[in-house]
C-alpha cells in the first residue's frame, strides 16, 4: 500500500493513513457518530446554550466539526480509490 498522509489535521501530513478496509470503515462510522452528537448541541433548545458561549469557543467547536468532515471525506476517498486501476488495494479485512 502506498503511503497516504492526512489532510484533515491542522498540520497536513501529520498522520499516515494505512490499515484494513474494515478499520477505515469503523473510523468513518466513529467520526460520523461523534459529529452527529456534537452538531446536535448547535440547534434547537440545546443550541441556545451553544450560542451563549463566547465566539472563540464557538469557532473552535465548529473548526473541530470541519476537521471531522475532512477526515471522513478523505477516508471515503481512499475507499473509493480502491476501485481505480492505478490505486494500490487495501487489505480486505
Amino acid at each position: 500500500m502506498s503511503k497516504r498522509t492526512s489532510v484533515f489535521t491542522a498540520v497536513p501530513g501529520l498522520y499516515e493513513i494505512k490499515g484494513k478496509r474494515m478499520a477505515i470503515r469503523d473510523q468513518i462510522n466513529c467520526r460520523m457518530a461523534q459529529l452527529e452528537a456534537m452538531l446536535a448541541m448547535t440547534y434547537g433548545e440545546p443550541g441556545e446554550a451553544f450560542r451563549n458561549i463566547n465566539d472563540d469557543l464557538q469557532d473552535n467547536f465548529m473548526w473541530s466539526c470541519a476537521m471531522a468532515i475532512k477526515e471522513i471525506r478523505q477516508l471515503l476517498d481512499i475507499l473509493g480509490q480502491e476501485n481505480s486501476s492505478d490505486a494500490p488495494s487495501l487489505d480486505p479485512a
